[in-house]
């Protein structure tokens, strides 16, 4: 029997922390895209795109999962039009794809003038993701003044109640961000997993198991269900489920959490996640 597969995905082992910030994945500006790697030129001899294809090849190049290539190029179109907004935007998602919070928070403040809307709900994912729900609030709330439908500002809202651990409010604002977006998965995903957090786990498995049970789910998808299954007492389903995505060690180091948070204190109900 040939030992493990060296091409397995290796996770971290989710600590208590972890799970409160599993909430945040869907309003990432990317999910499950394939790292690729950007052509930052032409062929030797060939000129440099100007302003408007500088900015085409960096949406392009963060759309493909390249974030880190996608900033040079975002600097890149920036520079060669000081005027411009988009690419000062498309900038500040780059920074917050690859997890540079500061610098997104800086880039994102920078166009507040001139995009008010867009750069209020950039501040609020990373407001969201530096744990803190209350400036979050406030930023998806200057969205929602100017749109109460507006999908990503409510699910910013919610994520940001279940951070606090107010999460009949937050499904109350997941269920009117479906209402408007029904086929949403990121709202949808979240909605779940907030019901891990408020100690639901037979709804929440249920609810998941839809998720990832679709053709096109991604892995994400599935780690989702394990941890609620996990946290439900499932130990033998959540390991069938991830049994062929992680490596012996991370599968075991996931267990164990899923085990360990399920412990007195940890999940309940009305306390929401401990540290």
């Amino acid at each position: 029997m040939s030992g493990p597969d060296p091409n397995r995905r290796r996770i971290a082992v989710m600590r208590p922390a972890a799970v409160r910030a599993t909430l945040v994945v869907a309003l990432a500006l990317l999910a499950g895209c394939a790292n690729t790697t950007a052509e930052t030129g032409g062929p030797a001899g060939a000129p440099s795109p100007g302003p408007e294809g500088a900015l085409r090849l960096a949406e392009a190049t963060l759309n493909g999962g390249d974030a880190r290539a996608a900033i040079d190029l975002y600097q890149r179109a920036a520079a060669a039009d000081p005027e411009a907004t988009e690419p000062r935007l498309g900038l500040a998602r780059a920074y917050l794809a690859v997890g540079a919070l500061p610098e997104a928070r800086d880039a994102f403040a920078a166009v507040a003038g001139r995009e008010p809307i867009e750069a209020a709900r950039g501040l609020g994912r990373v407001a969201l993701a530096q744990g803190d729900p209350v400036e979050a609030k406030a930023r998806f709330g200057e969205v929602l003044k100017a749109d109460p439908g507006d999908v990503t500002a409510l699910n910013g809202v919610a994520v940001a109640l279940d951070l606090e651990g107010r999460h009949r409010e937050a499904q109350r604002t997941y269920a009117k961000a479906l209402e408007l977006a029904p086929t949403n998965r990121a709202v949808a995903n979240n909605a779940a997993l907030s019901l891990v957090l408020a100690g639901d786990g037979a709804a929440a498995v249920a609810r998941l198991r839809e998720l990832a049970d679709t053709p096109m789910a991604p892995a994400a998808a599935r780690h989702n269900l394990a941890l609620a299954l996990g946290l439900a007492g499932d130990a033998a389903a959540a390991r069938d489920l991830l049994e062929g995505e992680l490596d012996p060690a991370a599968l075991d180091s996931n267990l164990d959490f899923y085990r360990a948070a399920r412990g007195p204190g940890r999940l309940a109900p009305a306390a929401g996640i401990g540290e």
